[in-house]
């Protein structure tokens, strides 16, 4: 076996590629080729229903604008108020499920 001294590879380590090169060439050539083994899929009518409720949820608003501009009017004139009742109901709910989720 000969061996190049310095910066080129040895012959052991050009045989090592070729060996890999050729074996995933091969393995290129072998692979099964895809059949057509009538396969079909079905989505079921609830399937169907979660799709065309997210189609309908993806094309509402971000925001709901009207609810936005009522709040600012309110919030600009002060009439806002705020149940602290609510607030406080929904904070506790929150902790609770992030308790158990």
């Amino acid at each position: 076996m000969k061996v190049n001294s310095g910066k080129g590879s040895t012959n052991v380590e050009l045989q090592i590629q070729k060996t890999a090169v050729k074996k995933s060439q091969e393995h290129v050539r072998t692979a099964p080729k895809p059949t057509d083994s009538g396969d079909k899929v079905q989505i079921s009518r609830a399937g169907s229903e979660i799709a065309r409720a997210k189609e309908v949820i993806n094309n509402q608003p971000d925001v709901r604008v009207e609810k936005v501009r009522q709040a600012k009017r309110q919030v600009d004139e002060g009439t806002y108020k705020v149940d602290s009742g609510k607030v406080a109901d929904k904070i506790v709910r929150e902790n609770i499920l992030d308790e158990i989720l």
